[in-house]
């Protein structure tokens, strides 16, 4: 074990881990850079992983299981000196697809959630005994140390979705899961799964939602199933600014979940510490680096400029002629957006919202255009002039609003440290703000670990970098309701 790591216990589990665990999400393996980043962060003391048989089609679990096994095999790390957490309820990819054949004989999984095309939920023992033995397949491990159901609260949102009464949807999940558990303490019993839990992003709910999950009630149907049960984790979001985890007072006696898990000594895993939601609009937890400070003005000249050369683009009488069999009004549906950028360019909530619609919406468009102009043989130089005219105005309307928002990002993470600095000066200043939104959750009392992702090796760094100071300090309710006013107050500035 890495000295200047301070491990902590996982609830009576007798297993230590790192205040930080390696989250695998996104993790590859067929991504060579994923492959250092996860060495890095073994060798270096950083001793949970956490993943799932969904993440990116089982290569997450894949390249684990590789990595894991390499560094066993050449006598670098002992298998008992790491806790692997995985999960299991998700049918997408080569699960989606094994059901539809299951389907197509008339053997399909029980209990299915028929969520939407291409995605799929089940937490029935049929399906975790597969789901439980391709995990060990692809890590190549006799046991998986953690195995947690995998957002169970898919059955609530189906329910929701076709109006099924809350009370009676409720009842029904919480027999689902209590089959689910009795199942998993069957294989602990073989020796497939040591211990079990829920990872749920419906744990911090009001518990008047329809989707809330109540700890107490799981605790309870573990509790019925034995004293001795082996549920001993759960997983659930936490960050700077949804803070619902610690200051939502969801269950009896006036608790948070992570006060009564704590209570009840079970060890809180916390996922998306960076990753914040605000009316479905993303904000990064994280050094965007400083932009520029471009005027509106200069923005809004840049897109008029753009909307004029696409104007002027489809005015072109003998444009259509050009690009063989494509229309003009096929072409201007798939490649049009400048209105949009005109109308919502102002509306993103910083740099990492812009730049998930850049990605998703205007790139793909912009790129379909340059495609379909470049592989056009003898375009008349007119129709070349403008179109590169319009796609350079197009790159730089973006390269501004990208500018624009890294610089806004810049300004407000300044303010956020500045503002939790005053509160508690162990956060400090001359750390990265991913670095001090991380140290404010695993300093959080009752909180095991928190997972982040860690797809390359400065990420890995700026953990350790993090974890080699000496927590001398930990966080209650009274100051988590001082940082969540003030950080909402900024951000809703």
């Amino acid at each position: 074990m890495n000295t200047d790591i301070e491990y902590r216990p996982l609830s009576n589990t007798g297993y230590y881990i790192s205040p930080v665990g390696f989250g695998s999400y996104r993790i590859d393996a067929r991504t060579q850079k994923h492959r250092v980043a996860l060495e890095k962060a073994l060798l270096s003391g950083i001793n949970l992983i956490d993943t799932s048989a969904n993440y990116t089609d089982g290569n997450s679990e894949l390249l684990i299981g590789s990595v894991v096994n390499d560094l066993i095999d050449s006598n670098q790390l002992k298998r008992e000196s790491i806790v692997i957490v995985t999960k299991g309820g998700y049918l997408q990819g080569e699960n989606y697809f094994i059901s539809q054949i299951k389907k197509n004989n008339g053997n399909p999984f029980p209990e299915l959630v028929e969520y939407t095309d291409g995605l799929e939920h089940c937490i029935h023992p049929e399906f975790l005994e597969d789901q439980i033995s391709r995990s060990l397949e692809r890590l190549n491990l006799n046991f998986i140390d953690i195995y947690l159901l995998h957002n169970p609260e898919y059955y609530l949102n189906h329910s929701k979705n076709v109006n099924l009464d809350r009370q009676i949807a409720q009842q029904e999940y919480y027999r689902r899961i209590e089959q689910a558990f009795r199942f998993l303490e069957s294989e602990v019993t073989k020796g497939r799964i040591k211990y079990y839990g829920i990872s749920s992003n419906s744990f911090p709910d009001d518990s008047n939602q329809y989707m809330f999950t109540s700890l107490e009630r799981i605790i309870n149907i573990a509790k019925n199933i034995s004293i001795n049960n082996h549920f001993k984790v759960i997983q659930l979001p936490m960050n700077l600014i949804e803070t619902g985890a610690i200051l939502n007072n969801n269950q009896s006696g006036n608790l948070s979940v992570i006060e009564l898990a704590y209570k009840s000594n079970i060890a809180i895993l916390i996922n998306r510490p960076l990753n914040s939601y605000i009316n479905n609009k993303l904000i990064r937890l994280a050094e965007p680096g400083p932009g520029k400070n471009h005027s509106e003005n200069d923005i809004l000249k840049s897109i008029e400029i753009l909307l004029n050369r696409e104007k002027k683009l489809f005015e072109i009488n003998h444009f259509k002629t050009s690009l063989n069999d494509l229309t003009i009004a096929e072409l201007a549906e798939k490649i049009s957006f400048s209105d949009q950028l005109m109308f919502n360019w102002k509306n993103f909530a910083g740099y990492e919202h812009w730049k998930n619609a850049l990605l998703q919406y205007f790139s793909p468009r912009l790129g379909y255009f340059k495609t379909v102009i470049y592989e056009t043989e003898n375009l008349p130089d007119e129709i070349l002039c403008i179109t590169n005219d319009f796609i350079a105005s197009a790159e730089e309307s973006i390269k501004l609003i990208s500018e624009y928002y890294k610089y806004k990002d810049f300004i407000r993470v300044t303010e956020i440290k500045d503002a939790l600095f005053k509160i508690n000066n162990n956060m400090a200043k001359n750390k990265t703000l991913s670095q001090i939104a991380l140290r404010a959750i695993y300093a959080t009392t009752g909180i095991t670990s928190v997972l982040t992702g860690m797809r390359n090796e400065s990420y890995v760094e700026d953990i350790l970098d993090e974890l080699k100071d000496t927590l001398t300090f930990e966080l209650n309710k009274d100051t988590w309701n001082e940082i969540d006013h003030i950080l909402k107050t900024l951000i809703n500035e």
